[in-house]
């Protein structure tokens, strides 16, 4: 198997883009408070179940919002230890190319995640993620149920996308009033 390794550092420059912009996105969304203004509150327990002026779509978007940052946190993870295998000069050179595979991989599943739950938006949903793995895609949309013929609708435009089989999508409607 032969890697083009300028195609190869294209897309992982890509990825670096695409991290470094996620980054900044997330610091602009959460802005770091400043050390000054810091009060003490308890950081292991969660007050969102605990307040009762949030809204049921405020717990929602922190669904979808936490379920991103999270997805983002493991990815910079995997991609650090891969940059770290790629970068040792003494290392297998077979597990530097299923390194660089592997964020080849990463930077297209973190492409097709993206493009989907923008075009399942567009169809009118209120928030929605998208979850590639080998065996299957899952698909989190808000809303409270789906008919057959919208959940159809969400799996073709998802398969077509992510280049998955239908058989393997799975789709989840999660309800705003059960997650409080």
């Amino acid at each position: 198997m032969i890697i083009d390794l300028k195609r190869v550092g294209m897309v992982l420059l890509a990825a670096a883009i695409l991290i470094v912009l996620s980054s900044m996105c997330i610091k602009a969304l959460y802005p770091e408070p400043d050390g000054d203004k810091l009060t003490a509150a308890p950081v292991s327990q969660p007050q969102i179940a605990s307040q009762p002026n949030i809204s049921p779509k405020e717990v929602e978007d922190d669904f979808f919002t936490e379920y991103r940052l999270e997805r983002e946190r493991l990815r910079g993870k995997q991609v650090e230890m891969l940059r770290e295998i790629l970068n040792k000069n003494s290392g297998d050179k077979e597990a530097r190319q299923a390194a660089s595979l592997r964020l080849v991989e990463i930077s297209t599943d973190m492409e097709r995640e993206m493009k989907a739950e923008n075009l399942i938006k567009s169809k009118g949903y209120q928030d929605c993620v998208v979850i590639i793995q080998p065996e299957n895609t899952t698909v989190v949309v808000a809303a409270e149920h789906l008919q057959l013929d919208r959940e159809q609708e969400i799996t073709a435009l998802v398969s077509k996308v992510t280049q998955t089989r239908e058989e393997q999508i799975v789709i989840i409607a999660r309800d705003a009033q059960k997650s409080q």
